[in-house]
């Protein structure tokens, strides 16, 4: 990828231009929505052990593969499905592939939901 320079004062006046490199709010929801698709299966199977079977080891492994959807996935690929299926992709502030510790720092909130939540 091409070194791209961003003026930072100039960032709201491109993206409202719409000659931005960023993605809108409506293809980063869309991407969400497509992500929250992928996990569907996954949450109804976390929901149904944790009200009915409590099966431990099916409460560790829905919450491993939760946890690492995301990061895995804009780890190696650098976006999730949903971000894939809308063109959309994690850099860093140079543009460039996003390394991990980028990628856990960009998913605290949601590896601390998860956290919370398992317990």
């Amino acid at each position: 990828m091409e070194n791209v320079i961003v003026d930072p004062e100039n960032i709201l006046q491109e993206f409202e231009s719409g000659n931005s490199v960023f993605g809108s709010f409506r293809d980063r929801f869309l991407a969400s929505l497509i992500d929250g698709l992928v996990l569907l299966p996954l949450v109804l199977i976390e929901w149904f052990n944790k009200s009915s079977f409590k099966i431990l080891p099916l409460m560790v492994f829905t919450f491993l593969v939760g946890f690492l959807y995301k990061l895995v996935l804009e780890y190696r690929y650098g976006a999730t499905v949903g971000k894939m299926v809308l063109k959309l992709k994690v850099v860093n502030k140079k543009f460039q592939q996003v390394n991990l510790a980028g990628v856990l720092l960009r998913n605290i909130f949601d590896i601390g939901q998860r956290v919370f939540f398992l317990l």
